[in-house]
C-alpha cells in the first residue's frame, strides 16, 4: 500500500444512511434554483392572466356605465312621451292603446336600467374579488420564495455538516507507506 492510499473502509448502516442523506441533499440543492424559476414563471403567468382579466372587467364597467347613461336618457324621453300621451288621451286626442304602449316602453327601459345597474355591481364585485386574489397570490408567492430559501439554507447547513463528518473520515489511510 502506498502512502495516502486507503487501507480499508469501515462500512456501517449509519454511515450509509448519512451518505444517502448527503446525496439526497445534494440533489435537493441542485433543484432549488429550478424550482424557484418554475414557481416564478407560474406566478408571472397567473399575474399576466389576472391583469388581462382586470382590464376586461374594467372595460366592461366602462361599457356598462355608457350603456346605463344612454338607457337613462332613453327612460327620461320615454317617460316624457308617455306623460304627453296620457295628457293627449285625457283630452281625447289619442287612444288608450297608444298611451299604454308609451308607458310600457318607458317601464321596459326602466327595467333595463336596473339590469345594467345590477350588472355594474356584479362586475365591480368581480373586479374587487380579483384584486384581492391578486394580492393573495402575490403574498403567497413571496412566502413560497422565503420558504424555499429557508429550506435551501437548512439543507446546505445539514449537507455541510455531513460533508465535514465525511472529511473527518471513516477510511483508514496508510501514512507510513508500509513501514
Amino acid at each position: 500500500v502506498t502512502a495516502g492510499e486507503r487501507m480499508f473502509v469501515i462500512a456501517s448502516e449509519p454511515v450509509a444512511d448519512r451518505a444517502s442523506e448527503r446525496d439526497l441533499l445534494r440533489e435537493q440543492l441542485g433543484g432549488t434554483g429550478a424550482r424557484l424559476v418554475n414557481e416564478r414563471l407560474r406566478y408571472e403567468s397567473e399575474r399576466l392572466a389576472d391583469q388581462k382579466e382586470q382590464k376586461r372587467l374594467a372595460d366592461r364597467l366602462q361599457n356598462l356605465a355608457r350603456q346605463r347613461a344612454l338607457k337613462e336618457q332613453q327612460v327620461t324621453l320615454a317617460r316624457e312621451v308617455a306623460d304627453r300621451q296620457e295628457r293627449s288621451h285625457r283630452e281625447g286626442l289619442t287612444s288608450w292603446v297608444e298611451t299604454s304602449v308609451s308607458r310600457l316602453q318607458a317601464n321596459r327601459l326602466a327595467v333595463e336600467v336596473e339590469q345594467l345597474q345590477t350588472e355594474q355591481a356584479e362586475t365591480q364585485a368581480a373586479l374587487e374579488k380579483l384584486r384581492y386574489e391578486m394580492t393573495a397570490r402575490s403574498a403567497g408567492y413571496t412566502e413560497l420564495q422565503r420558504a424555499v430559501r429557508e429550506e435551501d439554507a437548512r439543507a446546505r447547513a445539514r449537507k455541510g455538516m455531513l460533508d465535514r463528518e465525511r472529511a473527518d473520515g471513516l477510511a483508514v489511510v496508510d501514512v507510513d507507506a508500509g513501514r
